[in-house]
Parts: structure tokens; sequence; C-alpha cells
């Protein structure tokens, strides 16, 4: 699992390797794929792109 909106340690994440995370568990057949915000950084147009 990987912050989807950066990571205090490693930095901002692209979102080019967000959706790749995606690609690799919608390949798995989930129902559902949540991205989170889990460290409060997001802004409103991070959230809509992605």
């Amino acid at each position: 699992m990987a912050e989807s909106y950066g990571c205090p340690y490693e930095g901002e994440l692209s979102e080019k390797q967000v959706l790749n995370h995606v690609k690799r568990v919608k390949s798995a057949g989930p129902d559902r794929i949540g991205i989170a915000d889990t460290i409060g950084i997001a802004t409103p147009n991070h959230v809509e792109r992605l």
C-alpha cells in the first residue's frame, strides 16, 4: 500500500505512479478500489485529478 497524495518520507507521488498501483490492484479483480488521503495533505484539485 502506498500513500496516494504524498508521503512525509518519500515525498509526492506522481499521478502516473498512483495509476500504475491502481492498474496492478485492478488486475486482481476487486469490487472497489479506494484512494485515500491518510495523512490529510490532498487538495481538492488533486483529489479530482485522481
